[in-house]
């Protein structure tokens, strides 16, 4: 699946949609930080990788996300790492080694159409024609400025496995992560959290959760072997957020995620912090996460470390 994707269409729920935006902020980012675009340069999401297409004009691009093997004229070519392509170029992305989404990002951004303030792609709505129709590996967008010279010093170069945490120290981010078995993802607990007793408590943090194979963007699908008993009634239609772990009767949690809907009746147990969804997003069905309650204080200060870091703020 390919997409034009950006960070999102906000203030715009209460209309009914989806904020949606690119699914892995990180590596979309970083991709335009290394381009020197603005931060919120449209580019394309690739889904499991398996894209072929032919250059049309000079450009320069990065590709960042899930490593796909790339190739651009059967020469194997490193991600996160600036490129200059020219016309006739052929660009192929294999299956993803690891992760799910793969970005492209082109110096200067992709001119698009915008609605709500957002050229993000519409969850089965208003959705764009990214391909022509003729040749759907030809791309059909294009760039809004002139290619940047092609400049390999270490300044366009973003070690995608390090990132500055709270105290200015690196730490294990992206892919390296996926090595490890179980993947710890934090949450700010909610109220139906509290109202849980220890033992309940206990069990949820201590047992490992599957991340099942009918999710999406819309929504991650987690299996326990102990479902979470919920004793809550009915409840009134709400807002939802992004990253909101959401309970339903069966007791198996649901993490929401870009394409979420706008309102929910379920207890909710708390909201994935936002820094974690980018990793989150890039497991496969059937691995495995951990989950680990924190506070708002520390997502705050994990947050507004990971957009100083990324956007040059």
């Amino acid at each position: 699946m390919l997409s034009v994707q950006d960070l999102g269409r906000f203030n715009a729920q209460h209309l009914g949609f989806s904020a949606s935006g690119v699914a892995d902020e990180h590596a979309f980012l970083s991709g335009n930080q290394i381009l020197k675009n603005d931060k919120n340069s449209p580019a394309l999401e690739v889904t499991f990788g398996q894209l072929t297409f032919t250059v049309n004009c000079e450009c320069n691009i990065v590709i960042t996300g899930a490593d796909c093997s790339t190739k651009i004229n059967k020469t194997p070519i490193k991600h996160w790492q600036m490129q200059t392509l020219y016309k006739g170029d052929i660009v192929e992305l294999l299956v993803p080694r690891s992760g799910i989404y793969s970005y492209i990002c082109i110096a200067g951004g992709i001119q698009a159409n915008s609605f709500l303030m957002s050229t993000c792609s519409i969850p089965n709505a208003l959705q764009e024609q990214i391909c022509n129709q003729e040749d759907n590996n030809i791309l059909t967008y294009f760039l809004s400025k002139k290619p940047k010279e092609q400049n390999n010093s270490e300044e366009n170069k973003i070690d995608n496995n390090q990132l500055i945490g709270i105290n200015n120290q690196p730490h294990n981010y992206y892919f390296k992560s996926t090595k490890l078995s179980v993947h710890t993802i934090r949450f700010i607990p909610h109220q139906f959290w509290f109202e849980l007793t220890e033992q309940a408590q206990f069990k949820i943090l201590n047992q490992d959760y599957k991340i099942q194979s009918n999710s999406n963007k819309m929504g991650y699908r987690l299996k326990g072997e102990s479902p979470i008993k919920s004793y809550v009634g009915n409840l009134l239609s709400k807002p939802v957020t992004l990253g909101a772990i959401q309970i339903p009767s069966d007791g198996q949690p649901i993490i929401l995620m870009k394409d979420r809907q706008t309102i929910g009746g379920y207890p909710t147990l708390g909201n994935v912090i936002q820094v974690d969804l980018p990793r989150l997003a890039q497991l496969n069905a059937h691995q495995k996460i951990q989950l680990l309650p924190t506070t708002i204080e520390h997502a705050q200060a994990q947050l507004s470390a990971f957009y100083a870091r990324l956007t040059n703020s």
